[in-house]
C-alpha cells in the first residue's frame, strides 16, 4: 500500500509513502519561514535545523521539482548541479528533458554550472519566498543557472 501512487492535484502523483515528506515540508516551510522571524512576524528562538526536520522537506522539494512545473525544462538549456550543504543536504543533477526536467542524485560531468546553498535557504528561495540570488553561489555558466533559478517555484 505504501507504494500506491496517488494524484495530488497540481502537485503531481506520488507514492503514498512520500506523503509524510509533503507534510514535513508544509510544517517546516510555514512554521520556520512564513511565521518565524526574520521572514515572518513572530520572534522566537528555535533549535537549529537538523536532518530530522529539514531532510524530509528537502526530499519533498527535490522529488516534486519535475512534477510541480511541467514546463521547467524550457528554462534549462543544459544540466546543472544543485549542491545543498548542512542538514538535508546533498548533490543532485538537474537536466532538461524536453519541456520537463529530470533530477538525479549526484553530480554529472555534463553539468555547466553548480548552484550551492544550504538546505534551509533552499526551502526559502526554492519556493520564491526570497530571491535565490540572496542565498546561492553559482559557479560555471551563470546565464544557464540564472534562467532556471528565475523560473523555479516549488509549491
Amino acid at each position: 500500500m505504501a507504494s500506491t501512487v496517488i494524484p495530488l492535484a497540481d502537485l503531481g502523483s506520488y507514492p503514498m509513502n512520500q506523503l509524510a515528506d509533503a507534510y514535513a515540508f508544509d510544517h517546516y516551510c510555514h512554521l520556520r519561514i512564513d511565521l518565524l522571524a526574520p521572514e515572518g512576524p513572530i520572534e522566537r528562538r528555535l533549535p537549529a535545523s537538523d536532518a530530522t526536520r529539514l531532510g524530509p522537506a528537502v526530499r519533498w522539494m527535490i522529488t516534486g521539482m519535475p512534477q510541480m512545473q511541467s514546463d521547467l525544462g524550457l528554462a534549462l538549456a543544459a544540466p546543472i548541479t544543485l549542491t545543498l550543504t548542512g542538514p538535508g543536504g546533498g548533490v543532485w543533477t538537474i537536466a532538461p528533458a524536453g519541456n520537463e526536467i529530470t533530477v538525479s542524485e549526484g553530480a554529472s560531468s555534463a553539468c555547466v554550472a553548480d548552484v550551492s546553498s544550504n538546505g534551509h535557504s533552499f526551502v526559502n528561495w526554492g519556493t520564491k519566498r526570497s530571491p535565490w540570488s540572496e542565498h546561492c553561489k553559482v559557479t560555471g555558466n551563470q546565464a544557464v543557472a540564472a534562467k532556471f533559478l528565475d523560473a523555479l517555484n516549488i509549491i
